[in-house]
């Protein structure tokens, strides 16, 4: 009988969480090939090489939120259907902060030592002055965009799934 409970409560949540987050990922992906087409033809190929030579890190950066944000709303949700609120509240903590401190210590690290980064990022010298002045941005914006992300998967295991939407 409690197994069933818990196989009920489990499969529930998964319905409700995947669709939301597959559809999160696709408009991600759709954004991505708005911004290619928009910054091709407004501001030139040029730009938009240089945009996609920050790609590579953007992509590391998506891998840190998904493994930390979706992993941690998954083991939350399992902590709720086991009726441990407190580990659920562990979980959100846990993840809330190693993401901050992850996405902190990549933007530190990239802002004191970008020529390493560029090194691996842009190996044109004529693109590199360029790269480097949208890596400054786009490192400033790393902490925010982990945090905001990690949180909406959050928001969802809290029975408010289509608040991320809005």
């Amino acid at each position: 009988m409690q197994y069933e409970r818990r196989y009920t409560l489990l499969n529930s949540k998964f319905k409700e969480l995947f669709f939301p987050t597959l559809l999160a990922a696709i408009a991600g992906n759709f954004a991505i090939l708005a911004d290619a087409f928009i910054i091709s033809a407004l501001l030139g190929p040029m730009n938009l090489s240089v945009i996609q030579s920050i790609e590579p890190l953007a992509q590391f950066i998506n891998m840190i939120y998904w493994l930390i944000g979706f992993g941690g709303t998954i083991l939350s949700t399992s902590a709720k259907a086991n009726f441990n609120d407190e580990t659920a509240n562990y979980i959100f903590t846990l993840s809330l902060i190693s993401v901050t401190v992850i996405s902190l210590l990549i933007m530190v690290l990239g802002l004191l030592f970008p020529d390493s980064f560029l090194e691996i990022l842009c190996n044109s010298s004529h693109l590199r002055p360029l790269v480097y002045e949208y890596l400054k941005y786009y490192l400033l914006a790393i902490p925010f965009m982990c945090y905001f992300i990690v949180l909406t998967y959050f928001v969802k295991t809290d029975n408010f799934v289509q608040l991320h939407f809005k």
